[in-house]
């Protein structure tokens, strides 16, 4: 699985760590120390190999932000509160749920 500027497609669906999920207003989300996993559903590209791509990919990087899509999962806490790490995902990440929730404290460890 290859993960590019928060994107990973699994199962032929493309899917955004620290998404901005439809319904969410900007302050919430900005507010919000859970971090949503989201499914993108109306994602521009077919296939990772688009966004590879040296023109692509500067397009990319430019609108991923913008992206919006459907909340199935949230990851919060770095793993040094009292707290820890917690990431939780829907049914239709469950059999990729241990590598999302080891990827996701990588990403917001190193951050």
């Amino acid at each position: 699985m290859t993960i590019r500027d928060n994107i990973f497609k699994h199962n032929g669906k493309f899917y955004m760590f620290a998404n901005h999920p439809e319904g969410k207003s900007w302050l919430d989300y900005v507010n919000n120390p859970i971090r949503y996993i989201s499914r993108l559903d109306n994602f521009p590209h077919l296939d990772e190999s688009e966004m590879d791509k040296n023109k692509h990919h500067q397009h990319l990087r430019q609108k991923v932000k913008r992206f919006r899509g459907v909340p199935i999962g949230e990851a919060s806490g770095l793993g040094a509160t009292p707290e820890g790490h917690s990431v939780k995902v829907n049914d239709e990440l469950d059999d990729i749920g241990l590598f999302i929730a080891a990827t996701s404290y990588l990403m917001y460890a190193t951050a």
